[in-house]
């Protein structure tokens, strides 16, 4: 009987999506420094093989350096006039109910000195 080939595990790298120099692989963050060397940075414990992976994916892809993008933190204050959401933020509705901002976009007749809360409610859902 022949022996069962052993599969080896496999490792998938996915990319960030802002193309920078930072990857997945396997669900632990690793990234390139200015001197193109892998870091580990987060998820676990740092794996040999996975980084050796990843730095054959490099090499292969011709990957560099590519710094992160700035990301401005943006915070919003206006409060529901109206609704179930009546005197709350909009920024704490945005991570409770998002369809709930759907709605009010597409369904709400905003009514007048509610202009702030409607381009706040536009803004979170660019």
């Amino acid at each position: 009987m022949a022996a069962k080939k052993e599969d080896k595990e496999k490792i998938t790298v996915i990319n960030f999506r802002d193309k920078s120099s930072n990857w997945w692989v396997n669900s632990k963050h690793y990234c390139l420094n200015e001197q193109n060397e892998i870091l580990f940075v987060a998820g676990g414990l740092e794996i040999v093989s996975e980084t050796e992976f990843l730095r054959q994916f490099i090499k292969r892809n011709k990957k560099s350096f590519i710094p992160r993008e700035k990301v401005a933190v943006i915070e919003y204050f206006e409060k529901f006039t109206f609704g179930k959401y009546v005197n709350q933020k909009v920024d704490y509705v945005k991570d409770l109910d998002r369809k709930y901002l759907v709605w009010c976009r597409d369904n709400y007749q905003f009514k007048i000195g509610e202009e702030k809360l409607k381009s706040e409610i536009i803004s979170i859902l660019k």
